[in-house]
């Protein structure tokens, strides 16, 4: 009988393990507003947000998002983001978004998936003016 009362508590907490985790998983995968603040450097070199997201889908149908609330280069001015993998290496398009717009939605490259990104952005103009850009993006919208 005690056997038989172990192994339920074991199975029970077994499956409330999985189902948390199911819970989790899937919570994350949906279109939130994860705000970002970084700065975008002159001369066109990139700036980065800190903190890197894993994008968990396998489907590049799965968009990331990006919008610009605000632009240390000023009002209606445009900035270059995209995603890069923990190489730095480019896994979307650049998508060049105007300050003060609503959010801009883009398909990834296929090797954004199932890995984590990093919001990255550059100056679209080549001079050697540096600024902070703040708004919100997410990895993965649905």
């Amino acid at each position: 009988m005690k056997k038989r009362h172990v192994i339920v508590k074991m199975v029970v907490a077994l499956l409330a393990t999985v189902v948390i985790g199911f819970g989790t998983q899937f919570a994350s995968a949906k279109d939130n507003d994860i705000g970002y603040k970084f700065k975008v450097y002159g001369w066109m070199a990139n700036g980065k947000e800190t903190e890197g997201r894993y994008r968990q889908t396998d489907s590049i149908d799965n968009s990331w998002k990006v919008q610009l609330k605000t632009s240390g280069e000023g009002q209606g001015t445009i900035t270059g983001f995209w995603l890069e993998n923990s190489s730095a290496q480019n896994v979307s398009q650049t998508e060049y978004v105007k300050q003060g717009e609503g959010p801009h939605y883009q398909k990834p490259f296929a090797s954004a998936n199932k890995r984590d990104v990093w919001l990255t952005a550059q100056n679209n103009n080549f001079n050697g003016e540096s600024y902070t850009v703040k708004g919100i993006w997410d990895e993965e919208t649905w």
